[in-house]
């Protein structure tokens, strides 16, 4: 399987994950990645502090760029750090444009994504189209850390939904998001129990 096919297959596992989250905590997928759910995940990703110290991202219209590509992959419930791109890289590049205060090139925008994909581990992936011409169009981009993080805050938020014992509540899931994204961390086990969550709260502050 290339990797085309691969991050459509990522996209329909999160997706899985989001309807079976929602199952287990008996609401709307909708409910658990709500706007306010999702806005400290999309702000603690996005600072331009993280994307400096964190992604190295040393240039502010980097680290503009950054930001609007992560708010167009977390915009709805249901995107889960995916960007179906319509008209390929000028047309994701006309997406963010909306976003940001000055204008994303076409080359630049080229440029970063693909020293963002060649990071280690890769900040986005990106899938093609059917090819038409002598290149495949960019047809989607992912964000793993966010899908990551996105799932867990689903995830996390149904088992408190299903009043699951021990579990953290929705201010620690927050809280915890908030403390271990700007340090570049995956998400702890969506299981996670308050006296865990506050041994990594202490050290996230150290």
């Amino acid at each position: 399987m290339d990797k085309t096919q691969n991050i459509w297959t990522y996209r329909n596992d999160a997706k899985w994950r989001l309807n079976r989250a929602a199952k287990y905590g008996g609401c709307h997928a909708a409910e658990l990645l709500k706007s306010s759910a999702r806005s400290p995940i999309i702000k603690s990703l996005a600072t331009p502090d993280v994307a400096r110290n964190v992604f190295g991202m040393r240039q502010a219209s980097m680290q503009d760029r950054w930001r609007a590509l992560v708010g167009l992959a977390a915009d709805n419930p249901y995107a889960l750090g995916f960007r179906k791109v319509d008209g390929g890289l000028r047309g994701l590049a006309d997406d963010m444009n909306t976003c940001l205060d000055a204008d994303s090139s076409f080359t630049t925008l080229s440029r970063n994504l693909n020293e963002w994909s060649t990071h280690q581990p890769p900040l986005v992936l990106m899938g093609y189209g059917k090819q038409t011409s002598a290149r495949a169009p960019l047809a989607l981009i992912h964000i793993p850390l966010l899908t990551q993080w996105l799932l867990w805050t689903a995830e996390a938020r149904a088992n408190w939904l299903a009043v699951r014992s021990r579990v953290i509540d929705l201010n620690a899931i927050c809280e915890v998001a908030c403390r271990l994204i700007p340090l570049g961390a995956p998400p702890p086990p969506s299981t996670l129990e308050r006296s865990e969550a506050k041994r990594l709260l202490r050290n996230a502050e150290r």
